[in-house]
C-alpha cells in the first residue's frame, strides 16, 4: 500500500477538497491505470506496486509526499510487532523517533502513547537511542478508523494543485526560465500549451500527468482554448507593455533567488 499525501488540497472546502483528490487520482491512473485507489478523509491510499508508481507520484502535482506502507489491524500489539520488523536494520549506534498520526480517535491509544510503547519496543529489541529532534530513522505509524499503517520512507512530491483543476494557458517559450514559468503555472493546475520549440519544451512532458502538454504554432492558434498566456520574463524591464486582448502571467517576475532553487532545473 502507498500512502499519498497532500497539503494545498486540504485547505480547501469540502467539496472542492473532494473534486481536486479524484482529479489527482484520474491523473495518476492515467500513467497506472491497474493501480486501486481509496480516498479517506486527509490521505489517499494507493495500491500498487511501489518501484513503479515512485516516479509517476513524484511528478504528480497535488502530491506533497508519500510512503509504501504495511496495513495492519488496529492493534496496539498489531501495530508494535510491525514497528519491530521495519526496524530489524537499526543497529545500536542510531537514533530513532515513533511519530503517531491518529485520524481516528476511537482508538484506544493516544498518539503520544502508542509512540511511547512502540518506542519502548524498539529500543529493547535494537538498543538505539531515542531522538525526538533530529534521528537517523523514523517509524511512523497513521491510525484510521478500518485500519492502520506503518512505514519508514517518506519521498516529496511536488505539491501544489492537480493538473486539470485550472484554466489551460499558453506559454511562449523563449529559454528556460519560460520552461519554469511554465512548470510554476502547471502547479497552480494550469495545463500548458507551449508556443514555439517543441524539441526544448517536451522536457515539460514528464510533468504532464494528466492533462497533455499541447504545442502551437502561434499565439493565435493557442488562445482559441486557453485563457492566458505566460511569459518567463525575471525582471519588469523584459516584461512587454503593449496592451494583450488577454492576461498575461509572469510566475518569475520578482520571485526570489533562494526559491529558484528548489524548483527542477530546465537548462
Amino acid at each position: 500500500m502507498i500512502i499519498i499525501r497532500f497539503n494545498e488540497i486540504f485547505l480547501k472546502s469540502d467539496p472542492v477538497k473532494k473534486h481536486m483528490k479524484r482529479k489527482m487520482v484520474s491523473n495518476i491512473k492515467t500513467k497506472l491505470p491497474e493501480a486501486q485507489e481509496n480516498l479517506r478523509r486527509g490521505r489517499v491510499f494507493l495500491k500498487h506496486d511501489f518501484n513503479e508508481a515512485k516516479p509517476v507520484l513524484e511528478k504528480t502535482f497535488g502530491v506533497s509526499s508519500f510512503s509504501p506502507a504495511t496495513e495492519v489491524k488496529n492493534n496496539p500489539a498489531t501495530i508494535i510487532n510491525e514497528c519491530l520488523k521495519q526496524s530489524q536494520n537499526l543497529s545500536k549506534n542510531q537514533s530513532f523517533a515513533v511519530r503517531t498520526a491518529r485520524s481516528w480517535k476511537g482508538f484506544s491509544l493516544t498518539s503520544i502513547e502508542m509512540n511511547e510503547k512502540a518506542g519502548e519496543a524498539v529500543q529493547n529489541q535494537t538498543g538505539a537511542e531515542v531522538d525526538l529532534n533530529d534521528p537517523d530513522f523514523v517509524i511512523g505509524i497513521e491510525i484510521h478508523e478500518n485500519s492502520s499503517f506503518v512505514y519508514t520512507k517518506r519521498f516529496k512530491g511536488p505539491c501544489g494543485l492537480p493538473l486539470g483543476t485550472s484554466e489551460r494557458t499558453a506559454l511562449v517559450y523563449s529559454d528556460p526560465n519560460s520552461l519554469l514559468a511554465g512548470w510554476l503555472m502547471m502547479r497552480r493546475g494550469s495545463p500548458v500549451t507551449v508556443i514555439g520549440s517543441k524539441e526544448d519544451a517536451r522536457k515539460l512532458e514528464q510533468w504532464s500527468i494528466g492533462p497533455k502538454l499541447r504545442y502551437a504554432e502561434s499565439v493565435k492558434d493557442a488562445m482559441k482554448d486557453c485563457k492566458a498566456l505566460v511569459k518567463g520574463v525575471r525582471s519588469a524591464e523584459e516584461v512587454d507593455r503593449k496592451t494583450e486582448d488577454f492576461p498575461v502571467f509572469y510566475p518569475l517576475l520578482f520571485l526570489p533567488e533562494e526559491l529558484l532553487q528548489g524548483f527542477p532545473d530546465f537548462s
